[in-house]
């Protein structure tokens, strides 16, 4: 069922709804663990939503761990099985930047009705947080001393 023991642990803590303390055992190792990423494969819905909720918390409070699980949540968006790739998609939505983006608006064409739509929403949730963070001043700054 699972390729190595942490694996093993994360599920069967995710199982019993300890989702917290997953999150804040990676946040005070100051990493995430790639394998953890596996989770997100599996067949049970229960354990890829813990997942999600895991990595959500994580970017609500450390948003700098994330960007070293992205690759791994990418690799989910090419699964065989739809759903998996739906929560792949949410989950970069939800953790995801512009450069995500365009990943997920390759999706779009080869995808059915209902990933379409978790796409789209997908997509929003990544502009609208964009839209949200101040915009940053490309100009040097001066160096007035009148």
């Amino acid at each position: 069922m699972t390729e190595n023991i942490n694996e093993e642990v994360w599920y069967w803590s995710l199982k019993i709804g300890d989702a917290c303390r997953i999150a804040d055992d990676f946040i005070q190792q100051g990493e995430i663990d790639p394998a953890f990423i596996h989770l997100l494969g599996y067949d049970e819905w229960p354990t890829r939503m813990g997942v999600m909720v895991v990595l959500e918390d994580i970017f609500d409070r450390q948003p700098d761990l994330i960007p070293g699980i992205i690759p791994g949540v990418t690799a989910m968006l090419s699964h065989a099985e739809e759903n998996v790739r739906g929560d792949a998609a949410c989950l970069l939505g939800m953790v995801g930047d512009e450069t995500i983006a365009l990943e997920l608006e390759n999706m779009l064409a080869a995808a059915g009705p209902e990933l379409r739509e978790v796409i789209g929403d997908a997509l929003q949730m990544i502009r609208d947080r964009d839209r949200k963070q101040p915009a940053r001043d490309s100009r040097p700054a001066s160096n007035e001393a009148m």
